[in-house]
This record gives C-alpha cells, sequence and structure tokens, in this order.
C-alpha cells in the first residue's frame, strides 16, 4: 500500500475474535522463534557455522515479519489496538534531527502512537512559524553558556526549564511558541534544561 490506512472495528465481538486471532499468531511465532534457538544451540555445540548462519537469518526475518505485521504497534508493543498503516517516513526531520519514527518504513502502528507521530509533526510546524533554525542555535548557545546551566565535570545546576523558559522570553520568543517548542524538547527526551542540552549534543 502506499497511502496512509486505518482499519477500526467498533464491535466488542470483533475485536475480541481480532485480539484472540493476534495473540495465535504471537503464540506461533514464539514456538518457531523458540524451536529455531533450540537448533541454534545445538548448532553451536557442534560448531556448524553455515547451519547456524541460517538460523539466524531465518530468526532474523521472523522478527522483521512480525515488526512489520498488523499484530502489534512497534513503537508500544500493543497488540489489542486499531492499527494505522504508515508508508516510508523519512529518516531526519527538517532540523536534521533523527527522527524516532524512522524505523515505520511499510509499517502498521497503533492510533495511539500515530496521533502522537502526526501531533509532533504538527508541533515542528508550528513552531518553525514561531523560532527559526538561527533561533534554535542561539538558544541552545546561550542554554549551554555561563548564563545558562553551566554543564562542567563537577556538576551543574537543574531546574526543570526555568533557565530555557527564561532565555526563551529574552530572545523574544512568544509564549505560545516557546511552550510548544520545550513540548518538543521533552519529546525527544529533554525534559529539563539539562535533558536538553545532553540529547543536542
Amino acid at each position: 500500500m502506499k497511502k496512509e490506512r486505518a482499519i477500526i472495528i467498533k464491535d466488542p465481538r470483533l475485536r475480541r475474535i481480532r485480539n484472540e486471532f493476534r495473540n495465535l499468531l504471537q503464540s506461533w511465532t514464539s514456538k518457531v522463534r523458540s524451536d529455531l534457538q533450540d537448533k541454534a544451540f545445538v548448532y553451536i555445540e557442534n560448531h556448524e557455522d553455515d547451519k547456524l548462519r541460517e538460523i539466524n537469518i531465518k530468526v532474523s526475518n521472523l522478527d522483521i515479519m512480525e515488526e512489520k505485521s498488523i499484530i502489534l504497534c512497534p513503537d508500544c508493543g500493543r497488540r489489542d489496538q486499531d492499527m494505522v498503516y504508515v508508508p516510508t517516513i523519512p529518516s531526519t526531520n527538517e532540523w536534521n534531527v533523527p527522527n524516532p519514527y524512522a524505523t515505520y518504513t511499510h509499517e502498521w502502528i497503533c492510533m495511539d502512537c500515530n496521533s502522537k507521530r502526526v501531533h509532533i509533526a504538527d508541533l515542528r510546524e508550528e513552531i518553525l512559524t514561531g523560532m527559526t533554525m538561527m533561533d534554535i542555535e542561539e538558544f541552545l548557545d546561550r542554554l549551554s553558556g555561563g548564563e545558562g546551566v553551566g554543564l562542567s565535570r563537577s556538576g551543574w545546576k537543574c531546574n526543570g526549564y526555568e533557565e530555557s523558559e527564561r532565555i526563551l522570553f529574552e530572545m523574544g520568543i512568544e509564549k505560545d511558541t516557546q511552550g510548544k517548542f520545550l513540548e518538543l524538547c521533552g519529546h525527544y527526551g529533554g525534559y529539563c534544561d539539562c535533558e536538553i542540552l545532553l540529547n543536542a549534543a
């Protein structure tokens, strides 16, 4: 498929059947994987490298098939959710920041994870209307400098987003854009001033 597509099942009985079917498929893949790994141990003991390589390829293919199937969300691991088919997602965004959803190349993800993906994409677009790349670079420079967190080997001071909010305010960034920018930072693991710098490094 080339386009994004959602499969939503509202009937509780059909949802139960779907979930049981997914559990059955998961049990089957677990059994096949376990059998292959048992064979692998025998091949390791007997030093049969060619056969071991074949087993490793089969296990890898099985893992890929399971990850790309509709039976589980590769992001959160849930198996009981309605799913959305997601075509290829670029590996980096317009800021050259690695995309955490880049592994979704022709894959199914759950509705919740897809909503987060769409929300973050919208958030990036909204931020770019209130901040430029030069603004972001200036913010990071100031946050890492003497007026910011002051990271050093002896430690640093950390008070949530206190320094980030102060610097963004001094730069003249609107309050709404500040909130969106810090939400995006949090999504990428920057849950405080220190973490923003550690993730930007």
